[in-house]
């Protein structure tokens, strides 16, 4: 990734990247999006809630993500113990 040559004084506002991602759908603008780790929860009788069930959901959050605009929806790792 390169950038603008900047000089000591230059406030990190103007330090502008020139190449911009390849899927970047806005070069040089402000990106929003969400993410999740999406967890797999528990009904509140204390059985968990289905892999399966969790999976439609993250899907749902997505395409909700997509259609309201936001240029990114992330899904993460998290690892607990048993």
């Amino acid at each position: 990734m390169s950038y603008l040559k900047e000089s000591s004084h230059t406030p990190p506002s103007e330090i502008v990247r020139q190449e911009p991602r390849i899927t970047d759908p806005a070069p040089g603008k402000l990106h929003f999006g969400i993410g999740t780790f999406a967890f797999q929860t528990h009904h509140p009788d204390g059985t968990a809630v289905p892999g399966q069930q969790v999976l439609r959901e993250v899907v749902e959050e997505a395409v909700t993500a997509e259609r309201v605009g936001l240029d990114s929806f992330g899904i993460a790792e998290h690892y607990r113990p048993a």
